[in-house]
């Protein structure tokens, strides 16, 4: 019987402090924010979106500026990836991410 792939989130915002979560059952990728990264991360995320290499994305709303929360929000309605806000910190992001975890292996 053939596995289920691991699901794969990305978590964007913030520094690289996220950078190093680790989560049992998922595959997740963490992005700076572009004020603490340069646009390189910003692009990245947005392009991970619009090629729905991701089953859901992250925002950390806490540290970003509007113009990334806009890319981001604009790239997810666009490729229909599931966006998740998150207005807090990296013990919210992990209740967070724990929630989204069953709804992708429904």
């Amino acid at each position: 019987m053939p596995t289920r792939p691991r699901p794969r989130f990305l978590v964007y915002g913030g520094d690289d402090r996220h950078a190093a979560l680790r989560f049992e059952g998922a595959d997740v990728r963490a992005l700076g924010s572009s004020r603490h990264n340069g646009n390189g991360s910003l692009r990245r995320a947005v392009a991970t979106i619009r090629a729905r290499a991701t089953d859901g994305v992250l925002l950390l709303v806490k540290w970003i500026g509007h113009s990334d929360r806009a890319a981001i929000v604009q790239a997810c309605r666009a490729s229909g990836v599931p966006l998740l806000v998150v207005n807090g910190g990296a013990s919210t992001l992990r209740r967070e991410l724990a929630t989204c975890l069953p709804m992708v292996h429904a």
